[in-house]
């Protein structure tokens, strides 16, 4: 992906994040954004039934198994580079600052060390958007062996879950439109169910048994799972989150956060906030705001 992403936040969250090394994963079904994930099975179902796209039985999987669908954690990002509206809205009234973050540099690196990845991607607002996406994902299954043993079908059936999971993340009304929004985030259910199957089942292949062991041990290391949430006060009351260690990514971690732009009314001084960046080995270009709030 070539387009540039910004977070916009409180000085105080790029504080925390330089400081703790970390980025925090917050629980987006506690949005301030009442359309949150919005989308139910029924409606999902129906995007497949329009679409005749239902090539393993998914319909009825989904809504005997849509119980294992917990929390997803995730951060915001916009392709949108100092614009008012997000300043006002995400980056505390003008006064935060908006981050350039890497988030490609992330996957790239989850990848190569843990065979692990968040995912991210754009967010979805019209219906024909929606309906190209949930096609690209039917098709990754459009081979599926109707007759694998009943233990493998339960690991396969699960990736119409996640399918519709997804979907919820990055599925959001025509009118958000204008936040021309991508999500980077994370479903840590997989791992914790992978791990709860493999307690159950004795004939799984040794090749997904190895894949679950593999979840249980990236899991452990990661700790980005259901039990690894903590709490705090954000801007919409008490939340969890999950806490990502950048320190994770290997040596190129610092390389993250490319650029930090100062709001229009943030009065850091830039020099203070270079030294504090290059005190935690991070250097990002800094700027301020070429908008002009008289």
């Amino acid at each position: 992906m070539k387009e540039e992403l910004y977070h916009y936040t409180s000085l105080q969250a790029l504080f925390s994040i330089i400081s703790t090394q970390t980025l925090w994963l917050s629980n987006l079904s506690n949005s301030n954004d009442p359309n949150e994930l919005y989308l139910s099975c029924e409606e999902y179902n129906q995007y497949l039934k329009n679409e005749m796209l239902d090539p393993y039985h998914g319909e009825s999987y989904i809504q005997k198994n849509n119980r294992i669908i917990g929390d997803i954690y995730g951060i915001s990002f916009t392709v949108s580079k100092d614009n008012l509206s997000q300043w006002e809205r995400y980056g505390d009234n003008r006064a935060g600052v908006a981050i350039n973050i890497d988030a490609n540099l992330i996957q790239k690196l989850l990848e190569q060390k843990y065979d692990f990845k968040f995912e991210l991607y754009r967010v979805r607002y019209t219906e024909q958007q929606k309906i190209n996406f949930i096609k690209d994902l039917v098709k990754k299954k459009k081979n599926y062996d109707y007759k694998c043993p009943i233990q493998e079908f339960v690991i396969d059936g699960l990736y119409y879950i996640f399918h519709y999971s997804t979907a919820r993340v990055i599925f959001k009304k025509p009118k958000f439109n204008i936040e021309k929004e991508y999500r980077l985030y994370h479903d840590p259910t997989y791992c914790d169910f992978m791990e709860e199957l493999l307690k159950d089942t004795k004939n799984l292949s040794d090749t997904k048994q190895r894949l679950i062991l593999r979840n249980k041990k990236i899991k452990e290391e990661l700790k980005l799972s259901n039990n690894d949430k903590q709490y705090s006060i954000m801007r919409n009351g008490i939340n969890s989150y999950l806490s990502f260690n950048l320190k994770l990514l290997g040596d190129d971690y610092t390389k993250i956060f490319k650029e930090i732009i100062l709001g229009p009314k943030c009065t850091q001084n830039e020099k203070e906030l270079k030294n504090f960046l290059n005190s935690y080995g991070f250097d990002p270009i800094i700027k301020k705001s070429e908008i002009d709030i008289r």
